[in-house]
């Protein structure tokens, strides 16, 4: 009689899910400057955001931050998506202006990207404008770390729209 014991099952269930996430690979996310009058997206909208992964059970999880320096101190402010569809939303302007701002959206798979995340740096100008848009990592979480845009690329792309 075979005996298999419960944190094997655990085991054998993790190294599964792994493989499976491994198979069908980390969300995807694409953000895009909004066109003036595009179907779906409210009037204001500055950026579209699509989410994808392969499963549509609602486990992928859209989310925005917008960082800038005020006062010589960093600040960072949640944003509002607007759903526009399925996976798909839209971003007013939420941020001051006369000051440039970095906005990092994130795609994650469970809760707190537990399993994988796919992210997005935009570079938006003290005047306003949307200056560049980089969407530098999708990946399944390994060892428990996912692969987060983090301070030092935000500090870095910051720096770059500083006045010279």
């Amino acid at each position: 009689m075979l005996t298999i014991s419960m944190s094997r099952v655990q085991q054998l269930f993790a190294v599964g899910a792994v493989a499976a996430l491994a198979l069908f690979g980390p969300p995807q996310i694409v953000v895009r400057a909004a066109q003036a009058g595009a179907a779906g997206a409210p009037a204001g909208a500055v950026l579209t955001i699509e989410g994808k992964h392969h499963d549509d059970f609602g486990s992928l999880r859209i989310t925005g931050r917008a960082e800038s320096v005020r006062a010589g101190k960093r600040i960072t402010n949640p944003l509002t998506l607007t759903s526009t569809g399925k996976g798909t939303f839209a971003v007013t302007r939420q941020w001051e202006s006369g000051t440039p701002w970095v906005l990092v959206f994130s795609a994650e798979q469970a809760d707190h990207g537990n399993h994988a995340i796919a992210e997005a740096l935009v570079k938006i100008d003290s005047r306003g404008a949307v200056v560049d848009i980089d969407h530098p990592r999708a990946s399944i979480v390994a060892k428990g770390m996912a692969q987060r845009i983090g301070e030092k690329e935000v500090a870095a792309a910051l720096a770059t729209l500083a006045p010279r």
